[in-house]
């Protein structure tokens, strides 16, 4: 089975530097999306699945700043590490990064390696933030279910099966749209005496 492939999106005015982005990351799990102004890279936040953003900082029109700041208001997707790359070393260009949101910074001249690396631990640490919001998500989820159960319980008209597929339902279910939870489950029921076997039908992309 193949592993799902990092979105990666790139953001530069200047073709020839998304062109060397590219060719730093080409060998790599990822797949690489690229855009040439601040708003085709909203467009294409707001449209796609993005994992990460290396984003220019001097862009005519909407500079990396405000593009950063409008993906950090977007509750959707605020986890979307970015990383502000600036031909500038200045200590205020990186408190305005911070300021909006930025995760990490590169100065240029890039370098291959140092790339690579920054790109990578960004990725792991989405890679677990995302983890613990679905397990977060899954646990509300289970909550909110338990408590309508509570209130509506009326002993006769209870259903048992259908209040456990309603647990499993919460358990499966893939907020995140990119998990590896199963979607079928074997179950147990040592009171009854019997197995049954519960598959979860996830909505199609």
């Amino acid at each position: 089975m193949n592993e799902y492939a990092m979105r990666i999106l790139c953001v530069d005015d200047q073709p020839m530097n998304l062109d060397l982005l590219e060719a730093f990351l080409a060998g790599e799990n990822f797949t690489i999306l690229k855009a040439e102004n601040g708003r085709e890279a909203l467009e294409i936040i707001e449209q796609d699945q993005v994992d990460l953003v290396l984003l220019d900082v001097m862009m005519p029109e909407i500079d990396g700043f405000e593009v950063c700041r409008r993906i950090k208001a977007d509750p959707q997707k605020r986890t979307i590490p970015v990383v502000m790359i600036t031909a500038y070393a200045e200590k205020e260009n990186r408190i305005r990064g911070i300021e909006v949101g930025a995760e990490d910074f590169l100065s240029k001249p890039l370098d291959r390696v140092e790339v690579l690396a920054r790109v990578n631990m960004l990725l792991k640490v989405k890679k677990l933030n995302d983890q613990l919001n679905s397990a977060y998500s899954t646990i509300t989820n289970l909550i909110s279910f338990g408590e309508q159960v509570i209130t509506a319980f009326d002993p006769l008209q209870f259903n048992f099966m259908h209040t456990i597929k309603g647990i499993l339902s919460q358990l499966l279910a893939d907020p995140s749209g990119d998990s590896n939870k199963p979607r079928t489950a074997l179950v147990h029921l040592p009171g009854l005496g019997n197995w049954f076997r519960f598959e979860y039908q996830r909505a199609s992309a």
